[in-house]
């Protein structure tokens, strides 16, 4: 997504604030991106993050005649997770941070697991490993 346009300057200018960026927003952004894309399709990382934004996808794909392949949730040991977050070296990313944010991740995906695991496009893709590894395990899970 390209901060030159209006919508990724309003996304910049509320993320800069500390703001969280509107729903609306954010799916006019995912869909301008789906436009440039064309028939090649996108991967989206971390989008949705919500029911609610999930819905929002769903509406405007169904507008454009498509539909949602695939979604891959990577899991990882919580030990695991924080200390790839606390190693970063963000100030911001303290252990206790990190499990904070863990806790708020795990209120707020839970119903985005549920709505798409009802739907059967859900696959769980074991986060831990080799980069190579993960990658060959995110490629057999998009294909099946």
């Amino acid at each position: 997504m390209t901060e030159k346009t209006p919508l990724g300057q309003e996304s910049r200018e509320a993320m800069s604030r500390g703001d969280l960026v509107e729903d609306g927003v954010i799916l006019a952004l995912i869909e301008e991106e789906m436009d440039r894309a064309g028939k090649s399709g996108v991967v989206l990382d971390g989008f949705p993050r919500t029911r609610a934004q999930a819905e929002g996808l769903d509406a405007r794909l169904e507008r454009r005649g498509e539909i949602l392949g695939r979604v891959v949730l990577l899991t990882a040991p919580q030990e695991e997770v924080v200390r790839r977050m606390a190693g970063r070296g963000r100030q911001d990313d303290s252990p206790e941070t990190v499990l904070y944010r863990l806790a708020v991740y795990e209120r707020s995906t839970k119903p985005l697991v549920d709505y798409y695991e009802l739907r059967g496009i859900l696959r769980r893709v074991n986060g831990v490993g080799s980069i190579e590894d993960i990658h060959g395990r995110i490629e057999s899970a998009i294909a099946t």
